[in-house]
């Protein structure tokens, strides 16, 4: 069944972790999918931080939403980061992202 848990063990490289990342850090993935990539992203930190704070959404990496019809999430992280997170500067996009999505676990929004 689809619901049903499973063990799993896989290996990547960097870059498809972070493609695979683009698309589940995303509130169109399912909130299921996001949890986990949220909790990965979050767990690697502790060993791998470089690796961890370029795990980002697609509008970040993008710098806007690509998607036919929005989340709102791009709208609602420029809103809340004062426009940093909107920078043409990738490095600051990413350390605006990154300081918004530990805020957002440390109150609880992002958590299982």
């Amino acid at each position: 069944p689809q619901d049903a848990p499973v063990d799993f063990t896989g290996e990547a490289n960097a870059q498809a972790l972070i493609d695979t990342m683009r698309k589940r850090l995303c509130y169109q993935a399912s909130p299921e999918t996001r949890a986990y990539a949220e909790d990965l992203k979050a767990k690697l930190r502790d060993v791998q931080p470089e690796m961890s704070d370029v795990l980002v959404p697609n509008c970040v990496y993008r710098c806007g939403c690509p998607e036919m019809q929005s989340c709102g999430l791009w709208d609602s992280m420029v809103k809340q980061t004062e426009g940093a997170v909107s920078s043409h500067r990738i490095n600051e996009r990413y350390e605006a992202y990154n300081r918004y999505f530990y805020e957002s676990r440390k109150d609880g929004d992002h958590e299982n």
